[in-house]
């Protein structure tokens, strides 16, 4: 999936208020960003997909988390 593709995803995600795959898209996001060496962006989107994920009760949270704490994020 390219970016403009995962961006439109995401903005449909949020139209209809679709936690469980914003938290998985803003996943993908953000370590797309990480892989591209976009650090900052990257984690801004991570946090996203925390938040979105730990509101929709799904396992990508402590993936998140996880990146976010190995980039000096989060504890």
């Amino acid at each position: 999936m390219n970016q403009e593709a995962l961006n439109q995803k995401i903005m449909a995600a949020h139209d209809v208020n679709d936690t469980t795959t914003l938290g998985i898209l803003y996943l993908k996001a953000g370590k797309f960003f990480i892989a591209n060496g976009d650090i900052d962006h990257g984690c801004f989107l991570l946090t996203a997909a925390y938040v979105f994920s730990l509101e929709a009760g799904i396992a990508q949270a402590m993936e998140a988390k996880e990146v976010l704490i190995n980039h000096g994020r989060e504890e």
